[in-house]
């Protein structure tokens, strides 16, 4: 497997276990940073406590697509919530084989309900 296909499979091991809510099974790395709309840069608990929040709105996700550059993969994705579909982009930083940061980009209205689905 080349270093492509094992990033990509780094962040759908990571997107698989936050369907799943399988937490203790992400390849995060001990000093986890998370990015978004609604949680702000957390590290650590706070970032695998608001992580788990967020899957818990979370049914199902499909992936469009990866884009691999060095040690950073971006993702463009749809998740299926219990608010209807949200599409979302997710840049990953991945080091030995773990997710050490997340930075994730969606419209923080279709969370909170302030927006018509298009």
């Amino acid at each position: 497997m080349g270093h492509r296909e094992e990033l990509v499979a780094v962040v759908e091991s990571y997107l698989e276990g936050f369907v799943r809510k399988e937490f203790a099974r992400l390849p995060l790395a001990s000093d986890y940073i998370a990015e978004s709309p609604l949680g702000g840069r957390l590290s650590g608990k706070e970032a695998l406590d608001y992580l788990k929040v967020a899957a818990s709105r979370v049914k199902g996700i499909r992936i469009e697509g990866h884009i691999v550059e060095g040690d950073h993969v971006a993702t463009l994705l749809e998740e299926e919530t219990d608010r209807g579909p949200l599409r979302v982009f997710a840049r990953f930083r991945i080091e030995a084989g773990r997710i050490r940061e997340a930075l994730v980009f969606y419209d923080p209205r279709r969370v909170v309900g302030q927006a018509d689905p298009p």
